[in-house]
């Protein structure tokens, strides 16, 4: 069911990319051909795919993330009858499924099909990064000037990116000197136990844990349907 979203999905991105800009698949799969090596590095295991096969893989898969950006973020419209716009459960399944490690797909092949795609005199200064975190934030519900100053962030892949997305702006300690050991620290009721209050505190990113007086300072963690499934 889903490669048949896939396949329609590609096939309207192309039809506009061609009027528009006389762009077709093989503009698409030439742009990544160069990648191709770089590509199969970011995976784990070797990947068997003859090149044509995994070119055309890499551009149905980019493709159809791409354009679930731009409709979800209204660059582009849902059809009136798209079942992915009319059943409520699928784009939260999409979040999910787009952030599993397993279904990656580097950055920069993204970042390839994302310019070649973009329809001359339209979505100029949109970035990719601005988009997939516009996307998530449908479900992480972060504010607005959060995502707009990741904007330019970058990444290995979309888990990559929003994992950046979280810790760009902390302030990270430098690690222990050599020969020191990494304090433990211990679980929630031990502190309590021992008289370190905790109190809750809002801030942009959830691993914004701070100590003051023997107070933990720390942001609420909800975990919803989505986190426990992504997890």
């Amino acid at each position: 069911m889903i490669k048949e979203h896939k396949w329609r999905y590609l096939g309207s991105l192309l039809s506009r990319t061609e009027q528009a800009s006389g762009k077709t698949l093989s503009d698409y799969l030439l742009s990544i051909q160069p990648l191709e090596a770089a590509a199969k590095e970011y995976y784990s295991e070797t990947i068997q795919l003859e090149t044509e096969a995994f070119l055309e893989m890499m551009v149905l898969d980019g493709c159809f993330i791409l354009e679930i950006f731009r409709k979800v973020n209204k660059l582009q419209p849902f059809q009136q009858d798209d079942p992915i716009a009319t059943m409520a459960w699928i784009l939260p399944s999409f979040c999910r499924d787009f952030l599993r490690l397993e279904n990656q797909i580097p950055f920069f092949i993204l970042e390839k099909l994302f310019e070649i795609s973009k329809i001359p005199g339209e979505e100029s200064g949109t970035t990719l990064s601005w988009l997939a975190l516009r996307f998530f934030n449908k479900i992480m519900h972060r504010p607005k000037d959060v995502i707009d100053s990741c904007s330019k962030l970058g990444g290995k892949h979309l888990l990559d990116l929003v994992h950046s997305s979280y810790t760009c702006n902390l302030k990270i300690p430098p690690p222990p000197r050599e020969g020191r050991q990494t304090p433990i620290i211990h679980c929630i009721s031990k502190l309590r136990h021992s008289g370190i209050k905790i109190n809750q505190v809002e801030e942009e990113s959830f691993l914004a844990v701070k100590l003051k007086n023997g107070v933990i300072v720390m942001p609420i963690l909800n975990f919803d349907e989505f986190m426990r499934s992504s997890c």
